[in-house]
């Protein structure tokens, strides 16, 4: 099983922070990956289905969501080939009254047993690496100006967002 973790300071606090990733329905307005989702169920044991830009579709259950401790993890169900598994936590650590951390953990396998594990080595693990970054980097950019981020990190117009 491989595990990623990517983590970015960001110049807010960890409260408006959590009100925006704690917000199932408001994926699609900061992460570069999603166009659209639908919510069945609320909070915990939510599922959440998530169309891509890339024309597939994923969904994740809800499989923590504290506010307190300011996590939200979910499970995917129809994990994206090669993952065969796909489970992750969003975590939000306040490091000061205006500063926070934001971190975006995933666990996951691949599918192809051997042939998967060099894959991995080779080519996923990097690929999902430099996509998370620039997930959380698209985070703050909407985080500070409010401007939707659309396929690739475009940075969408509030007409062209709704």
């Amino acid at each position: 099983m491989g595990q990623i973790i990517t983590t970015r300071s960001l110049p807010a606090s960890a409260d408006q922070v959590w009100a925006i990733i704690s917000n199932l329905e408001r994926m699609p307005e900061w992460n570069r990956t999603v166009s659209s989702t639908s919510l069945q169920g609320d909070g915990l044991g939510a599922r959440r289905t998530s169309k891509l830009y890339d024309g597939t579709s994923l969904t994740e259950e809800i499989t923590s969501l504290d506010s307190a401790r300011m996590t939200l993890g979910f499970d995917v169900f129809d994990a994206p080939s090669p993952l065969a598994t796909l489970q992750g936590e969003f975590r939000v650590v306040s490091t000061g009254d205006q500063t926070s951390e934001l971190s975006f953990e995933i666990d996951y396998t691949l599918v192809m047993g051997i042939l998967g594990v060099a894959l991995d080595a080779l080519v996923v693990r990097a690929a999902i690496r430099a996509e998370h970054a620039s997930i959380l980097e698209d985070f703050e950019h909407y985080l500070l100006t409010g401007v939707h981020i659309g396929a690739d990190g475009e940075r969408l117009s509030a007409a062209a967002a709704k």
